[in-house]
């Protein structure tokens, strides 16, 4: 914990209201800041199941209409729209800011780009970032940058994030921390079985999106089927509103490629220890860069190898895991090659994954996170005051 207290006042503002990774890490940090003593108020677009899971923690949680930076909104077919919402938001933040009496501002994701540059007069700001779009235009990772200039520390979930930021941000060095995920282990997961007869089960957790790759799966499987091994693939989680075209491509190409009765979608699930038991490996091929790969650490935690796609986030976070494995990034023959390693490897994997585990559970244990947090969010109190009386 800091030399001294947290700010009795925090602000907390996210821009969803779902569980997946990012949502849980602000769920954590949100208990984090309540542990140590702040008056939390939360902050989000829309109700769901993050909203009650704040609430039950003590949080005060309100809804807002918050501008959250969408990819539609970047296109110049949205500027106009995007100068509009922007207009509107800067009074609503001002207003919330001052109802609230915020003394600190934590603002998650470079999604909400206005709360850092407005937040700054009346309160400190810590900007916690999960994005690292490298894929991206470098004028556009400028725009998208420039926000984390106003926060007192920028918090980075991975040195990749850290490393991307800086590319367009150098000068912010000295005010960016990296404080890595915290990842539970998951609850009533079953051991990986001892022996790999019969269906060998993929599995896929996350959102459904082509940036996620997850049509690579699909292709994969029927290239696994006609090589004389029995697969079957699960997807665990739903489309973004807006991109239901995408599962119904997905569930067309299985029709397609005579896979459709190994497929299942078993949509969003909150609780993702059953959905762990269920498979033998998971995958995460995503096409894009990821600023770090929680669901991978969550199969490493649960007794589970991995196969992720050779981006720099993701080999981050299953740097030196016995039990994991990365492919090329769009490369189905690579992908199909790997799932085959897992079956004439399986006795040596499942007596690595004690090791695997202990491994991940030293990075990211929810202890270590809490602590790393409250000093970052201390260090930017006291950067505030500084800049305030300099």
């Amino acid at each position: 914990m800091p030399s001294s207290p947290l700010p009795d006042r925090v602000l907390a503002v996210h821009p969803g209201a779902e569980q997946y990774g990012s949502d849980r890490v602000f769920a954590e940090a949100v208990r984090g800041m309540l542990a140590a003593g702040s008056d939390v108020r939360v902050l989000l677009p829309q109700e769901g199941p993050l909203a009650d899971e704040l609430r039950e923690a003590g949080a005060d949680v309100q809804v807002s209409d918050l501008l959250v930076l969408r990819k539609s909104l970047m296109a110049p077919s949205g500027w106009s729209l995007l100068v509009r919402l922007a207009l509107h938001e800067v009074r609503r933040v001002r207003r919330l800011i001052a109802e609230h009496r915020a003394e600190l501002v934590y603002v998650s994701t470079i999604t909400l780009p206005l709360w850092c540059l407005l937040s700054r007069r009346r309160a400190s700001v810590v900007l916690h970032l999960h994005e690292a779009e490298t894929a991206a235009g470098a004028l556009v990772r400028r725009v998208l940058a420039f926000p984390a200039r106003s926060a007192d520390v920028v918090v980075c979930n991975s040195r990749f994030t850290r490393d991307d930021l800086l590319s367009s941000e150098p000068a912010l060095s000295a005010r960016t921390r990296v404080v890595l995920n915290p990842v539970p282990v998951p609850s009533g997961v079953a051991p990986a079985r001892q022996k790999l007869d019969g269906t060998l089960r993929i599995g896929y957790l996350g959102r459904l999106s082509p940036r996620k790759g997850v049509d690579l799966l699909v292709s994969a499987l029927p290239a696994l089927v006609e090589g004389g091994i029995d697969a079957r693939l699960d997807l665990v989680g739903a489309v973004f509103p807006g991109y239901e075209w995408y599962e119904r491509e997905l569930r067309a190409a299985a029709l397609e490629r005579g896979v459709a009765d190994r497929v299942r979608f078993l949509g969003f699930r909150s609780d993702v220890g059953p959905c762990l038991s269920d498979i033998d490996v998971l995958v995460v091929p995503s096409r894009l860069d990821e600023g770090f790969g929680n669901v991978a650490v969550e199969a490493v935690l649960a007794g589970r190898p991995v196969i992720v796609a050779a981006r720099a986030g993701l080999k981050e976070a299953i740097a030196a895991v016995p039990t994991a494995r990365a492919v090329e990034p769009d490369d189905v023959p690579a992908l199909v090659s790997a799932l085959r390693h897992v079956i004439t490897d399986w006795q040596a994997i499942v007596a690595s994954t004690g090791e695997a585990k202990r491994v991940v559970a030293e990075r990211h244990s929810t202890s270590s996170f809490h602590t790393r947090l409250i000093d970052a969010l201390a260090e930017a109190r006291d950067r505030s005051r500084a800049r305030t009386l300099g």
